[in-house]
């Protein structure tokens, strides 16, 4: 039953994105009103930077992952025409990629790797 196991996966994912937009959406208001979500979002930023270039990639692999929630729960409330029935649809209907994102996915997944590898690799010995 393939067909039972991808509608899982899109529950879950769809699941995982509204999880996602809700937290942004607490952090950025966290960020206006609230000092200290400004100091520990600097401080993870400065543990992430002080770890290398490899801290460095993982931070850019989170904000592209928040990047991908936040939008895909966007477009979705967007489609479905406000909070109502169709939302919960439109965020666990298979959703295609744009060239964007095809072209960033590439970019992260299989270059920065590489260039990291090729850094520790020939730079560091």
């Amino acid at each position: 039953m393939p067909g039972l196991t991808d509608n899982l996966w899109r529950l879950a994912h769809g699941i995982v994105s509204l999880g996602t937009f809700i937290v942004t959406c607490l952090l950025v208001l966290g960020l206006i009103f609230s000092p200290d979500i400004r100091f520990n979002l600097a401080s993870i930023y400065y543990k992430f930077s002080s770890s290398g270039i490899v801290g460095i990639y993982v931070f850019i692999l989170l904000v592209y992952s928040v990047f991908l929630g936040v939008t895909g729960v966007l477009l979705a409330l967007y489609n479905a025409g406000g909070i109502n029935r169709n939302l919960i649809k439109q965020i666990t209907k298979s959703k295609t990629k744009s060239r964007f994102e095809i072209w960033i996915s590439k970019v992260i997944y299989i270059f920065f790797p590489t260039a990291i590898f090729l850094y520790l690799m020939f730079l560091i010995t």
